[in-house]
C-alpha cells in the first residue's frame, strides 16, 4: 500500500513539470546578459540579431529591414509568439542616462519604488491608451536582481487582453519581460512562464555604481521608464493590432524640469 501511494505521489508531482514549455538560453552581449525563453513548435522566436530566411520574418509578415529596425527603435531584444497569435512576450532591453542613474532596483529605497509603482497603478491612462489599466504590483526578489511585477488589463469595445510584466534596472540596464494574454484570461501557466522567464534572467557579473552624486538625479524617472517601455513597445504591432482588431497602446515620459533634456538624441528612451 505504500509503494502504491509513493508511486502516485510521484506521477502527480511529474504532472506540473510535464506541462511546463522547454525553455532555451537567449544572449545578449551589450548588457552581458543571459535568458530562457520558451521553445517548441508552439512557440515563435524573433532575436535581436535576427538574419535573413529567419521563419520569424514571414510569421510575422514583415521584412528583414523592417522588423530589424521596428525592434531597434524600441529596444525590443527578443519577441516569443504563439503560433495562434494568442500569447506574446517581448523583451525590452536598453540603458540610457536616467537608468544607469538609477542604476539597480535593488538600491533604491523599498518605500520609493512601492511610491512609483501605486503611482502607475493609480493612473488614468484613458486619454492616451484607452482600455489600458495597470491593476496590481508586487516586489519581487530574484536572487541579487528586483523585479516590479505588474498585472494589468486593455479593456475596450475592439480588445479583451491581460498581461504580466517583470520590470527591473540593473548594472544601468532595464529589463522589461511583459506577457500578453489575448484570449480575456491570464492562465496560471502562462502567468508561471512569465516568472521563470524573469528568474532566468541572470548578468555576466554585478558592477558597482559609480559615488558621482550627479548619478543619483532624476532617480524617479529612472524608476519609472522601466514601466513606461510597456507603453511603447506595442507601437511595433501597429499592424497585427490591426489584423487583431487591437489597439495600439502608446504612452509618454513623465514631464521633469530635472529630466534629461540635455542627453544626445541616442541616448533617450523611445519617443512617441
Amino acid at each position: 500500500m505504500k509503494k502504491l501511494i509513493c508511486l502516485l505521489t510521484a506521477c502527480l508531482l511529474l504532472i506540473p513539470a510535464s506541462a511546463a514549455p522547454a525553455m532555451n538560453d537567449y544572449r545578449y552581449d551589450d548588457a552581458g546578459l543571459t535568458l530562457s525563453l520558451p521553445q517548441g513548435d508552439e512557440w515563435v522566436i524573433l532575436t535581436h540579431d535576427v538574419q535573413e530566411g529567419d521563419p520569424a520574418i514571414d510569421f510575422f509578415d514583415s521584412d528583414l529591414e523592417t522588423l530589424q529596425t521596428s525592434m531597434d527603435q524600441n529596444n525590443i531584444r527578443f519577441e516569443a509568439i504563439t503560433q495562434d497569435r494568442m500569447c506574446e512576450i517581448t523583451i525590452v532591453i536598453m540603458r540610457d542616462r536616467t537608468t544607469r542613474r538609477t542604476f539597480n532596483y535593488a538600491l533604491v529605497e523599498e518605500n520609493e519604488l512601492q511610491s512609483q509603482a501605486q503611482a502607475y497603478v493609480d493612473k488614468d491612462y484613458s486619454r492616451e491608451s484607452p482600455g489600458l489599466d495597470y491593476t496590481s504590483y508586487e516586489l519581487v526578489p530574484s536572487g541579487d536582481i528586483l523585479y516590479l511585477n505588474f498585472t494589468g488589463e486593455i479593456t475596450n469595445e475592439t480588445a479583451d487582453s491581460r498581461f504580466v510584466q517583470y520590470a527591473t534596472i540593473y548594472n544601468g540596464w532595464m529589463v522589461n519581460i511583459s506577457l500578453l494574454s489575448f484570449d480575456g484570461q491570464m492562465s496560471a501557466e502562462n502567468e508561471q512562464l512569465a516568472a521563470d522567464i524573469a528568474a532566468s534572467v541572470r548578468f555576466d557579473q554585478a558592477l558597482e555604481k559609480s559615488q558621482d552624486a550627479q548619478q543619483y538625479i532624476d532617480m524617479a524617472i529612472g524608476i519609472g521608464i522601466a514601466v513606461l517601455a510597456a507603453l511603447f513597445l506595442l507601437r511595433f504591432y501597429r499592424k497585427k493590432q490591426r489584423q487583431m482588431r487591437l489597439p495600439s497602446v502608446t504612452g509618454t515620459q513623465p514631464q521633469d524640469s530635472d529630466s534629461s533634456s540635455a542627453d544626445s538624441a541616442d541616448d533617450q528612451p523611445p519617443q512617441q
